[in-house]
């Protein structure tokens, strides 16, 4: 019985975490009926007071359809900048019996909701107005040993944040560490056609850089990126062992610099006569 209270409460907590995240609007919200021609006005709400404000939705419900093509039940979703001039309105067409739902970001200060009923009464009316207030997030994914995607966790990030991504052994990875992809029918008469795809094998050293031209190493590549790690002083990126300072590329202490070569000798560095580092990662 304990088990079974401490379940129950434990659910609700929960129900009532997730229930804050999003608010109800009320003022733009009614269960009232509306008779022939009548209009539901809501009340304008000032949205800067939800924090991390992004999106509100609608719905709505009525069981009679306007009188003829041409007049129809309108609801219509309005925005504005300072609470009385609205010049940014959404207006939708509402049939009957048919629960009609309406999701629309943000889009000023001030949000209103009317609904212009047609000349048949209602007898049966809801509108329902939600604002959600947390801002856009990234969903951090969580994979298990067989590659399964167990669950996924909101994260909010900010410029400063650093989103670290593991990676699990996996069988269809070759001693290359790229993926191997086959068809579906497998034999001995007709075995999986391997294609390497995927993921790059990097490789990082330290290259030490004098007056003299110093040459990357011979190595195909699809990019090269070069970074200053020595503070103080300047290098310069050339492209052949002529090459000087005058005439090369200057790469500031700590900035980086990326290339598309296809073979990393195409490129030498040359500093202005102190013995400085470089680190060099060449990815293929």
């Amino acid at each position: 019985m304990m088990k079974k209270t401490f379940l129950i409460l434990f659910l609700f907590a929960n129900l009532i975490i997730s229930q804050e995240k999003i608010h109800y609007d009320q003022g733009n919200s009614s269960s009232t009926v509306l008779d022939s021609s009548a209009t539901f006005t809501g009340t304008a709400i000032n949205l800067t007071k939800f924090e991390n404000w992004n999106s509100i939705s609608v719905g709505v419900l009525c069981d009679h359809a306007g009188a003829t093509a041409y007049n129809n039940n309108t609801l219509t979703i309005k925005f504005s900048s300072d609470g009385t001039y609205y010049d940014n309105q959404h207006s939708y067409s509402i049939p009957d019996s048919t629960y009609k739902f309406y999701s629309l970001p943000i889009q000023g200060k001030w949000m209103q909701v009317t609904f212009a009923n047609d000349t048949v009464a209602q007898d049966e009316f809801r509108l329902q107005t939600l604002i959600y207030p947390e801002s856009i997030s990234n969903y951090a994914i969580l994979v298990d040993s067989n590659g399964t995607i167990i669950t996924q966790l909101p994260v909010t990030t900010t410029s400063a944040d650093v989103i670290t991504v593991q990676q699990t052994t996996h069988d269809s990875l070759n001693a290359n560490a790229n993926l191997q992809v086959g068809d579906a029918d497998v034999s001995n008469s007709n075995p999986v056609p391997v294609t390497n795809v995927g993921l790059s094998t990097d490789s990082t050293f330290t290259l030490s850089v004098s007056g003299t031209a110093t040459q990357l190493p011979s190595i195909a590549c699809k990019k090269v990126n070069i970074t200053h790690v020595t503070g103080g002083e300047t290098i310069y990126l050339i492209s052949s062992s002529a090459g000087t300072t005058a005439n090369g590329y200057p790469i500031m202490p700590f900035d980086m610099v990326t290339r598309y070569p296809a073979n990393a000798n195409q490129y030498y560095l040359i500093s202005d006569g102190t013995a400085v580092d470089a680190r060099i990662t060449i990815e293929n």
